[in-house]
């Protein structure tokens, strides 16, 4: 038999998990996370993001983009979501994306209006790919994609820095991976790859960076502090 006190802690405990779990269920996943960055994708070009392709001419080549964007707050990065197609420019039909598929995200910090020191890197096989329903104004039109990635160690980002975000596929040729653009700004190209980085403006690419709402886990902290002061208020009371 299972003595009073305990039978109430475990009945508060209890209560605790429902009331949480009844949150989380009232509430879309997406909104645990907060916004910190977003270029929404604007439908009309994008540029090679790909460590091994072949090009129009049967070359093959190498070329990385990244993307300079700024916090007006520190924080720290969890989740990259950006927006991509495949194909060359002179492909006549839209390609169908790789069943196997590496995607390799870098973060880079600053160095004269370039991407400078790397300061992290992360390759995600197969990562979560949908097609959003949309296509984007090459010709043919190519369906437009949407990645959603999250990191297994956040990126921590200093307020009012400028930092580069990078999304690549990495290493087969025969898939030609292209990262979208947004309206606006300016982009940085490595090609073929170890060459300096160049700018280009106009132009930027589509993606937006998340990082967890700080109150989903204190949520949790909270509910057991519940439990533990009315245990402890009731064994005062005997």
């Amino acid at each position: 038999m299972v003595a009073p006190a305990r039978r109430s802690a475990f009945a508060l405990s209890m209560t605790a998990a429902v009331w949480l779990a009844g949150l989380a269920a009232a509430r879309p996943a997406t909104a645990q996370d907060v916004l910190l960055h977003r270029q929404l994708p604007n439908r009309l070009h994008g540029f090679y993001g790909d460590t091994a392709f072949y090009d129009d001419f049967g070359t093959l080549r190498s070329q990385i983009v990244a993307d300079r964007f700024r916090l007006s707050a520190a924080n720290t990065t969890h989740r990259v979501v950006f927006w991509a197609f495949y194909g060359n420019i002179y492909e006549d039909l839209d390609p169908v994306p790789p069943t196997v598929e590496t995607i390799r995200v870098r973060f880079y910090v600053n160095a004269g209006g370039v991407p400078g020191e790397l300061r992290y890197e992360e390759e995600f096989l197969n990562p979560p790919r949908v097609f959003t329903g949309f296509t984007v104004s090459a010709d043919p039109r190519r369906k437009e994609y949407r990645y959603d990635v999250t990191l297994s160690a956040g990126f921590p980002v200093a307020a009012n820095t400028d930092f580069w975000l990078e999304v690549s596929q990495v290493g087969d040729p025969f898939s030609t991976f292209r990262w979208e653009t947004s309206s606006g700004g300016e982009l940085a190209v490595q090609a073929p790859m170890g060459n300096p980085w160049t700018l280009i403006s106009p132009g930027q690419l589509a993606y937006e960076l998340w990082t967890p709402e700080p109150t989903t886990g204190a949520l949790g902290v909270l509910a057991w502090m519940i439990v533990a002061r009315r245990t402890r208020r009731r064994r005062r009371g005997r």
